[in-house]
């Protein structure tokens, strides 16, 4: 997969500590730091305990655990991995304002469209009559959140080009 490594890297990086540990442990011996009996085995034993409180993560973050690693497509088209948030904007139309923002750490906008719409609520005190949203957000669930509050959207339909495209195949076949 993506983010495992192979042994000889694993093997690398493990040489690679050791030595660390080595210089790390001399430097702070040589500036009085630590005692010349200091003992490694407890900091060994939190470090194996946070590996094991990440095992299921395929990556971590040391400067920011909370962002997640997130695909980004760039002008060449080639997938990158990147730490990520994932922002959501709702503007009032008329006076050009932003009225409500969150920020969360999934990959795409589905599950964003009714804490978005509470979001509004929240701060306007009514909820929206016409939501604009990009593809991003449709998902026939939104759709049926957006029939039971009563509220008109337009959002492109993600499905369409795919349907069209399957009934053009079919039509090919039997012409």
């Amino acid at each position: 997969m993506l983010f495992q490594k192979d042994e000889k890297e694993k093997s690398r990086l493990s040489s690679i500590r050791e030595g660390m540990e080595k210089s790390a442990e001399k430097i702070e011996i040589l500036a009085g730091l630590r005692p010349l009996n200091f003992c490694w085995s407890s900091r060994i034993k939190e470090l194996e305990f946070q590996r094991k409180l990440i095992s299921g993560t395929p990556q971590v973050n040391i400067t920011d655990p909370d962002a997640k690693i997130m695909r980004h497509k760039d002008r060449s088209m080639n997938p990158s991995y990147k730490p990520s948030y994932n922002c959501q904007v709702a503007v009032d139309e008329k006076a050009q304002i932003i009225v409500a923002a969150d920020v969360v750490d999934e990959e795409n906008d589905l599950h964003q469209m009714e804490s978005m719409i509470q979001n509004v609520k929240d701060t306007m005190g009514y909820k929206p009559t016409i939501i604009l949203a990009d593809a991003g957000y449709f998902s026939y669930d939104n759709l049926k959140l957006l029939q039971k509050e009563g509220i008109d959207a337009y959002i492109p339909d993600n499905f369409y080009k795919a349907e069209k495209r399957k009934k053009q195949k079919v039509q090919e076949i039997f012409l």
